[in-house]
């Protein structure tokens, strides 16, 4: 579709108004739908909020109906907020979301975290019956709070795999006009600052200084940053800094960063930068309209339309896993320098060098760097493990001859160390991960497992489900390597941290049905590995997620390669390399329902008493996307059982971007190589050596990498980061560590009297 503005024609028919963060009570000062109502002496001619888009909509499409229509925050608001309430879907929507809570692996650890959690914790289940409460308490002031603070309650789990969206939140898409933000260091040691895009790459084309951002809206910079990365998903306070700047690998993937391209649905019309030299920059914020506005006339019409499930509906929810592929070894494997797609691709990465190999989607592509000095270096980069093809064969095929053709290039060339690129990376295929590890480090078997919550409802569909296919769970091992052949062996339970689990599972390697349901190749013609673990490096922003923590994980722990993580927050301290979710396999609610529905035909449709399964119908309100993380992660031999996700793992260097490489992967790729092998500096505090060198221990933990940004408040949320060092009585449930706003001290904080003990729920 081709963009259009309409801004000209919207100036005219719009009235800014002041928005302000939900939890500070806009709709108190906004319309709500309480005050769309026309009073005896309003004039009927007077249109509402929805009614006036609808204008401009149909205008806008009558003229060019292959373009976008845009128009301003406050209009979008204006007609959201303009939505009443709708108590009774919205509390059965509240009861039909519950039970799938009870596969979401992390529930009790995000209600009690350990101390190397970084962000304040949430109990996810007490959250939404908070959000039922407050529904019969009439505390919404339209639908919008409603969807906005549900969708607040859900972006508190920070589960790259975990994910309830409505679709009343997708109507608008809210964007931030003019420039990106960059993170960039004088020398990638000392702290950065904060610039605007276009300042930083306007003074390297004119030749003036360019001047830092120290306010937005007003707002102390960092403040106002810390403030908006509560929608991100990463469980990283560095992660989720990152993920708000541009950078070369994202350029190079086509997007940007989340301050610009991932709008806040309380941004006001203007965004107003003020820079250190005493100049202020003004852009326009707006909002896209991202469904049919023809015949909405009021915020009801946009209820109805948007969120009101079609009485004849496909599914649910939308699946969010599929059928893992077989691949065809003969396919591509035989002549891996020669094969061919047929698909047709650009020969290179927007901003990258020409690829040595590349992938058709360009998820994954090798280069080699010949500048003196780097002779003997090559950089393998993974933006994914998968692509956005919809044939995942043919996707995973053309990985493996990517990496084929680019290993045996590096060799022939004589290169000799690696740089393993996979900044912004948000996972994949298990497949890749596990080939990619065993083709640079055969001799590494990756060793974690996973746990699922042993629920009745599981306990249930694994009984039915055993008896069906006994053999089924010949794929799975104990963490001493032998083969499960019971379910009961597999369920347990066992309890960790108040919360019964199954036994640690890990895949057989060994098992044939892993292979031909994993999608593995038996045959593929790769040269042996010959990298030895001490030439390798790995580079991330610790915007790493699913996949990719579970290949940089075995790489790091088990093969003993060093990993670089690349900018963060400005402080003088370690950096997490992996800091999205180290989550397992991720199912959506018509995958849940899908497994039901299998044990029900099993059972005959005989249900144990009082066991009350999640239901199989269709959601009460439309559902965009859903998203559950059945399976945390563990490192066998862990007696604490605490899942990958809650424990801390520092970057061996941490650096921070530069005026040349923030923009210049290639600048980028030489400064990990420095650090890597030629005695370059990281940024002090980051590392295990005195002299701020990387070295092949990692830095402990410390309560310095805490989060201290002013987390939002949340029904079920606590606001206090920290562990649970400490001795309850009968008077405090928890006194957590946490970091004071206005101080640099770890203080320990009373968060008040003991609430009621919360019971399991009751299916």
């Amino acid at each position: 579709m081709r963009s259009s503005s309409v801004f000209a024609g919207l100036a005219l028919s719009a009235t800014a108004s002041a928005a302000v963060p939900y939890w500070e009570g806009y709709s108190a000062s906004t319309e709500t739908a309480a005050s769309q109502t026309p009073s005896p002496t309003s004039s009927p001619h007077k249109r509402g909020a929805c009614a006036v888009i609808r204008d401009l909509y149909k205008e806008q499409i009558e003229f060019d109906p292959e373009s976008y229509v845009y128009v301003l925050p406050s209009q979008a608001l204006k007609c959201l907020r303009s939505i009443k309430v709708d108590v009774e879907k919205d509390t059965e929507f509240i009861d039909y979301v519950l039970p799938f809570m009870e596969f979401q692996s992390t529930l009790e650890y995000l209600e009690r975290p350990p101390a190397q959690y970084l962000i304040p914790g949430v109990d996810l289940v007490q959250g939404l019956e908070e959000i039922r409460t407050k529904l019969f308490q009439g505390s919404y002031h339209s639908q919008w709070d409603f969807v906005s603070e549900f969708k607040a309650l859900i972006a508190r789990v920070k589960d790259g795999h975990f994910s309830v969206s409505l679709s009343l939140d997708s109507a608008f898409s809210f964007y931030r006009g003019g420039s990106g933000l960059l993170s960039v260091s004088e020398d990638g040691c000392k702290l950065p600052k904060v610039y605007l895009y276009d300042d930083v790459q306007n003074s390297k084309i004119d030749g003036y200084s360019m001047s830092d951002v120290v306010s937005v809206d007003g707002v102390p910079i960092l403040e106002y940053l810390d403030t908006i990365t509560y929608l991100g998903s990463a469980q990283d306070p560095d992660a989720l800094h990152n993920e708000l700047f541009e950078s070369a690998s994202k350029t190079g993937q086509g997007y940007g960063g989340s301050f610009q391209s991932v709008g806040y649905p309380w941004m006001k019309d203007e965004t107003v930068f003020k820079l250190a030299n005493g100049s202020s920059i003004t852009v326009e914020n707006y909002a896209s309209v991202n469904v049919d506005f023809t015949s909405i006339n009021s915020g009801e019409d946009l209820h109805e339309q948007v969120e009101i499930p079609a009485e004849v509906s496909a599914t649910a929810s939308l699946p969010t896993t599929t059928a893992l592929p077989t691949i065809d070894p003969s396919s591509t494997f035989t002549n891996s320098e020669t094969a061919t797609s047929s698909h047709e691709s650009v020969p290179t990465l927007d901003g990258y060098p020409y690829p040595v190999a590349k992938h058709f989607d360009g998820w994954i592509s090798g280069y080699f760097l010949n500048e003196t000095d780097y002779e003997d270096v090559g950089v393998l980069v993974l933006n994914a493990f998968s692509g956005s093809s919809e044939d995942s064969t043919e996707d995973l095929n053309e990985f493996y001859r990517v990496l084929s053709t680019f290993l045996r290039k590096f060799e022939k060339a004589g290169k000799e160390r690696l740089v393993i690129d996979l900044q912004s990376n948000g996972g994949g295929y298990l497949a890749a991960a596990v080939d990619l590890l065993f083709e640079l480090l055969p001799d590494i078997v990756p060793n974690d497992g996973y746990r699922l919550r042993a629920t009745e409802v599981l306990n249930w569909v694994g009984k039915s489900s055993y008896k069906e296919n006994p053999t089924l769970f010949g794929a799975y091992e104990n963490e001493k390597g032998r083969v499960y052949r019971s379910w009961k062996k597999i369920f347990g339970p066992q309890v960790f941290n108040g919360d019964d689990f199954t036994h640690l599972l890990a895949n057989s390697l060994d098992d044939e049905t892993f292979y031909e349901d994993g999608g593995f190749p038996t045959n593929s013609t790769l040269p042996p590995g010959t990298l030895k673990p001490e030439n390798i490096i790995i580079l991330t922003d610790a915007d790493c997620h699913s996949s990719c923590p579970l290949f940089t994980g075995w790489m790091s722990r088990l093969g003993g390669v060093r990993t670089v993580a690349v900018g963060g927050r400005p402080m003088k301290a370690p950096m997490q390399a992996m800091g999205g979710t180290k989550g397992g396999a991720v199912y959506g609610f018509a995958d849940v329902q899908g497994a039901i529905n299998v044990a029900l035909n099993k059972t005959d449709g005989l249900v144990p008493h009082a066991l009350e399964l999640p239901s199989v119908d269709e959601s009460p309100l439309v559902l965009d996307y859903t998203a559950l993380n059945m399976q945390n992660q563990y490192l066998p031999g862990w007696k604490s059982g605490t899942p990958l996700q809650f424990v801390y793992e520092a970057a061996n260097c941490k650096l921070f971007y530069t005026p040349e490489t923030v923009l210049n992967v290639t600048n980028l790729w030489q400064a990990v190589a420095d650090v890597a092998w030629n005695g370059a500096k990281c940024v002090p505090g980051s590392t295990a050596s005195d002299d701020h060198t990387i070295s092949d221990k990692k830095a402990r933990f410390s309560p310095a990498v805490w989060s201290t940004a002013a987390w939002p408040v949340v029904p079920g949320g606590i606001l206090t980061v920290g562990g649970d060092d400490f001795k309850p009585d009968a008077t405090s449930h928890k006194v957590k560590k946490r970091i004071d706003q206005n101080d640099d001290r770890v203080r320990f904080v009373q968060p008040g009297p003991l609430p009621g003990k919360r019971g399991p729920i009751i299916f």
